[in-house]
């Protein structure tokens, strides 16, 4: 596993910009500083940080396997049209 997904070592370094992102969604929802952040957090559609992090790798991951196969399914279908026996009637 790659040290930055470590989780104790990453948690300790991801505080600083939660605190950020909660100080953020107090101000931009007009809460004091004792309240709750979570539900402000909710109703922004926030995610935590460390939830942000680990959406942004799966996206990261995600796309050039769809990309290759939307590929590779583009190249079979352009063949097909090619292909002598393409013999499709068009309504």
């Amino acid at each position: 596993m790659p040290h930055f997904l470590d989780c104790h070592s990453s948690l300790s370094a991801l505080a600083p910009l939660q605190r950020v992102l909660n100080a953020a969604a107090r101000l931009v929802c007009n809460l004091r500083p004792r309240e709750h952040v979570t539900s402000a957090l909710i109703d922004l559609h926030w995610l935590p940080v460390a939830a942000r992090i680990e959406l942004k790798i799966c996206v990261l991951a995600y796309v050039p396997v769809i990309g290759q196969y939307c590929t590779s399914i583009h190249f079979r279908h352009a063949a097909a049209m090619q292909s002598p026996h393409f013999n499709v009637k068009l309504i």
